[in-house]
């Protein structure tokens, strides 16, 4: 199911629909890794082709699915794998970008940057780290949606007490408070949820199934 929901959610961004119906690339023999990774984006063009000219109720990537077993066999390791969803999708995108005729096009799609500015509470010291980024993660609470959500991830954090800052304008362990700024919005938004919290030890994660509601 996590290679179906990735590959579905792909197909339907408008773009990278356009992309995939002009010349379709040919794939190179698939016999080891390298050769792997050079073949998934022609892979996929092909199957996104055949899916929209379709009209049967499912289609098997069994090209894909060859790809992903040298290019991360973990991911299929028997018995009862670890199927993540994030995970395979960031792996396919980055295979996409070392693709030498649409890795370019995919880094803009996909690609974004943000800002993490911390600011003493003591000096004027600002500290601001630009990032690129190709997705983010977003803790998933109770009765979340998207946009809360979001807004909290940029919301202003407060660094104080046992988390202070150690600023490197006046030199001294300071309040600080922290602020993250979308500079560069990807044309498309990968949004990570993230469904564990965790107690003392990674032992204790605990799976939240709060829905999470998002508007059209």
């Amino acid at each position: 199911c996590f290679l179906n929901a990735c590959l579905q959610c792909l197909m339907h961004i408008p773009a990278l629909k356009e992309v995939c119906g002009r010349q379709v690339l040919q794939p190179v023999p698939v016999n080891d890794r390298k050769q792997a990774i050079q073949a998934i984006f022609p892979f996929f063009q092909r199957l996104c082709n055949r899916v929209m000219a379709t009209r049967a109720d499912f289609m098997v990537p069994k090209d894909m699915l060859g790809a992903l077993k040298h290019v991360s066999p973990a991911l299929l390791e028997d018995p009862l794998p670890q199927q993540d969803a994030h995970d395979y999708l960031r792996l396919l995108i980055d295979c996409m970008l070392k693709d030498p005729h649409n890795g370019m096009f995919i880094g803009d799609l996909f690609g974004g940057v943000y800002c993490s500015e911390l600011k003493c509470c003591q000096c004027p010291y600002l500290s601001p780290t630009c990032t690129s980024f190709g997705d983010l993660s977003l803790a998933v609470n109770k009765d979340s949606d998207i946009d809360s959500t979001l807004c909290a991830f940029l919301a202003s954090e407060a660094l104080s007490h046992d988390n202070k800052y150690k600023c490197d304008g006046c030199q001294n362990l300071v309040a600080a408070t922290k602020q993250i700024s979308i500079i560069e919005a990807p044309h498309a938004l990968i949004l990570h949820l993230v469904r564990f919290s965790f107690g003392s030890s990674a032992a204790n994660a605990a799976k939240k199934e709060d829905m999470v509601t998002y508007s059209m």
